[in-house]
């Protein structure tokens, strides 16, 4: 834990922002593919109905399946929350709710795929994430290039964001940028494993854009919404300095703490969405969000959970605040 409660305050920041761009990947990407739906029937007949079959089991893999194996039961994990060794320690959200979160996004999940046609067991899950994910990698093998154009166009429909700002393609091998070193031996495995990257990059021009890869059209969708997410939340910390930055990332950003962020963020998110109106976008609520100070997030974040009328109020008093157009956020437009 550090010991300047001032970075404490930003690291328990940045570890709430990232919940909301894991969960942002997560809750948009599940239905990206029908904003799109007539691109991608054009491109591959009936990929879009594999897709709608895909997501949910690869969304509740994230909470079943093998990843028991790795990382052992979720409960003895947010069990755990309270001592100091523990990655989210003292972040008072994830300590109130984190596990509830959790339970929610799998009852959820469950739910849903029963009505794909398969049971919600942790070995049937765990067959069918790999069956159908491999039946689509198959599925799209010959029309990377156009399916890639698609993706990049869904993410463009989700955020707003400029599609010459998004670089997608698909690899196996799929790591781009300088990830921070796995601290243990789950970690490497997740980082030497994982079927989607994406990183925050400059393009030729001096803009800021999202360079993501994966195996798979969701999976890139995945990765490039959230690559947008994390691109429109550097508003939350480009008040730091390079150390104080520094110290900051090397707490927050492991790929340990990916999973639980994946389990509990779609469910935050969600609830947030519930709340606020069409107009303005989701960039412009998320922008405003990051920009907050941390006592102020972490006092929105508990009142769209524990008083959601109250987080209404809030959330339409942040964005009322706003001026500039959607073009002027950091690297849209």
């Amino acid at each position: 834990m550090h010991d300047d409660p001032l970075i404490q305050k930003q690291i328990h920041k940045r570890l709430t922002l990232n919940v909301l761009i894991q969960g942002f990947a997560v809750y948009a990407a599940s239905t990206a593919h029908r904003l799109v739906r007539d691109e991608l029937e054009t491109v591959r007949p009936g990929i879009t109905r594999r897709i709608d079959r895909l997501v949910p089991t690869l969304d509740l893999s994230m909470h079943q399946g093998e990843l028991f194996l790795l990382v052992g039961p979720s409960r003895r994990f947010w069990r755990r929350i309270r001592k100091p060794s523990h990655p989210f320690f003292g972040h008072t959200l994830l300590t109130r709710h984190g596990w509830d979160l959790q339970v929610q996004a799998r009852r959820r999940l469950r739910k849903t795929m029963w009505r794909t046609g398969v049971p919600p067991w942790l070995l049937t899950v765990w067959v069918a994430a790999y069956w159908r994910l491999i039946g689509t990698v198959l599925a799209e093998r010959r029309h990377h290039r156009r399916l890639a154009d698609v993706a990049r166009l869904a993410t463009h429909r989700v955020w707003g964001i400029d599609a010459d700002r998004l670089k997608a393609g698909y690899a196996l091998d799929c790591k781009v940028g300088q990830p921070l070193p796995a601290r243990t031996w789950q970690g490497r495995f997740f980082s030497n494993n994982a079927a989607g990257w994406s990183v925050v990059t400059r393009f030729y021009d001096g803009q800021l854009g999202v360079h993501a890869k994966a195996w798979s059209w969701h999976l890139i969708v995945h990765e490039l919404v959230k690559g947008v997410a994390e691109l429109v939340c550097l508003h939350g910390l480009n008040r730091l300095d390079d150390e104080d930055y520094a110290a900051v990332i090397d707490r927050t950003d492991h790929i340990e703490n990916e999973l639980w962020m994946l389990q509990t963020g779609p469910e935050l998110v969600r609830r947030l969405m519930e709340l606020v109106e069409p107009d303005p976008p989701p960039a412009i609520y998320l922008m405003e969000i990051a920009k907050l100070e941390p006592d102020r997030l972490e006092r929105l974040m508990l009142a769209v959970i524990e008083t959601p009328d109250y987080a209404r109020t809030l959330l339409a008093e942040l964005v009322a605040k706003h001026t500039a157009p959607l073009d002027d956020t950091v690297g849209l437009g």
